[in-house]
């Protein structure tokens, strides 16, 4: 789920981590962000030990310049989300008002989705 709020909390998205690069298409899950929502994800084994995050999904997070939001994984979800280079498992992640972007007015941080097993999120 993406929302916007004034005192955003939870693991922040490193402004200078995020590259400046267009999405692949209309945003997706906000006006602000570009999360590939639309379809089902290929999981591979994360090689974490931890029992909640055995697959990993890979799926870059785009977000507009200047935009404040928070991603965050609802109710009793057994599963994790994590972006940037050294992406920490969380439920919830912010990104707030980072500037730059260039021309493409976007940034993107690769990570995406740990589950014990296929899931959605």
């Amino acid at each position: 789920m993406a929302s916007r709020h004034d005192e955003p909390a939870g693991e922040r998205l490193l402004c200078q981590e995020g590259v400046a690069l267009a999405p692949p298409g209309p945003p997706l899950l906000a006006s602000d962000v570009y999360l590939a929502v639309d379809k089902v994800l290929a999981v591979e084994p994360s090689g974490r030990t931890d029992s909640n995050a055995l697959l990993f999904a890979k799926a870059g997070l785009w977000v507009r310049v200047g935009a404040r939001v928070q991603l965050t994984v609802a109710g009793p979800v057994a599963g994790s989300i994590g972006w940037g280079s050294a992406a920490r498992l969380t439920h919830r992640v912010v990104v707030a008002d980072c500037q730059g972007g260039g021309a493409a007015a976007w940034l993107v941080w690769p990570g995406g989705f740990w589950v014990p097993r296929p899931a959605c999120l």
